[in-house]
């Protein structure tokens, strides 16, 4: 028959907490994702950190990473390297928010530049519901947002999303 004292073990222990910690986690980022926007984009346009005008109306060619970040923030600084590397291939539009002057800007990027407006009054941030950084959103070429995320999400899974939209 069916022995009960399998629930008692530390291997389903261990398969127990694994379950409940993958829910919670999934739940999590529902919740962290539940006002962000979709459908058309909202239009991004700002004097980058470098001087340039840039533009999320320029970028129509191919589908664009648009990526919400902060300095003081650890995932952030973590995830930093890896925008950088798909900025090689693919568009990529940063916005600095809640992140000090354009001097410290310009000195967290160093050696890892790509196109970074800062939004110093916000407006940004609150067209696009941010709430958390980073944040992530894949514009298509049409212009809609196809994929949206607040967290931790790894350069491999970005990329794939790319170019699923290419």
């Amino acid at each position: 028959m069916f022995n009960r004292n399998i629930f008692r073990t530390k291997k389903f222990g261990w398969v127990k907490f694994f379950l409940i910690f993958i829910i919670l986690y999934f739940f999590l980022n529902l919740w962290q994702q539940r006002d962000l926007p979709t459908g058309k984009a909202p239009p991004i346009s700002g004097i980058g950190v470098n001087g340039n005008y840039l533009s999320s109306e320029e970028l129509t060619d191919s589908p664009t990473l648009v990526y919400f970040w902060a300095t003081w923030c650890k995932i952030c600084s973590f995830t930093f390297q890896n925008i950088k590397n798909i900025s090689n291939d693919y568009q990529v539009l940063s916005i600095a928010i809640d992140s000090g002057s354009k001097a410290e800007i310009k000195e967290y990027i160093k050696g890892r530049e790509i196109p970074v407006i800062l939004d110093t009054s916000g407006k940004i941030k609150k067209d696009w519901n941010v709430k958390g950084v980073p944040s992530f959103f894949i514009i298509g070429k049409e212009g809609d947002i196809k994929f949206a995320k607040v967290g931790y999400i790894s350069e491999l899974h970005i990329r794939a999303y790319l170019a699923l939209y290419q």
